[in-house]
């Protein structure tokens, strides 16, 4: 969406802006925890650090401590459907566990385990896993997806249910037309 477009709304803008002021904070230390990743650390803190200890064996012991930590929270949950009441027949218990083949099914088909890795290394380096549903039409099924929580900005309400999200990202012109060819000049 950019100016000038004929899509482009400008309360929307200031919305997504307004959210971005509010994640101020978390996005500085989200980056300054990225820089410290990266070994890039005096854009953190400058002269922080000292010859005695060589910024790379630093650099490298945070990452493989963040990514232990991730290895140890990334394996997928057991996930299991329940009959709606204790004493369901058998057809409701056949059904339950019909619907927990489906749904393994698409966990499996997004090849959902590789990628609990990437989010559970996004919420011990971040404090977030984002996480969206995609609609697959020519497989006609759902594709849950682990994404990047850099960028994003959630509003819970008071039962901690996501009633809106912006997600700033930047893009190639080439890959959106790919994406979007009927919008391609």
């Amino acid at each position: 969406m950019l100016e000038g477009d004929a899509s482009y709304n400008p309360g929307l803008k200031a919305r997504v802006e307004v959210l971005r002021e509010r994640f101020l904070y978390r996005d500085k230390v989200s980056r300054d925890v990225l820089n410290m990743r990266r070994g890039d650390f005096d854009l953190v803190d400058p002269g922080a650090f000292s010859e005695d200890r060589p910024r790379p064996i630093v650099s490298n012991m945070i990452e493989v401590f963040g990514r232990h930590a991730a290895a140890a929270l990334s394996p997928m949950p057991a996930i299991r459907c329940k009959a709606p009441a204790m004493g369901a027949s058998d057809a409701a218990r056949d059904r339950a566990a019909t619907r927990t083949q489906i749904v393994n099914h698409y966990f499996k088909n997004a090849r959902y385990q590789s990628q609990m890795q990437v989010g559970a290394d996004q919420f011990f380096t971040f404090g977030m896993v984002v996480t969206e549903v995609l609609p697959d039409f020519e497989d006609k099924m759902p594709v849950p997806a682990v994404r990047d929580s850099l960028g994003v900005y959630p509003v819970w309400d008071h039962k901690g249910q996501t009633i809106e999200v912006a997600r700033i990202f930047t893009k190639k012109i080439v890959d959106l037309i790919a994406v979007y060819p009927e919008h391609g000049a």
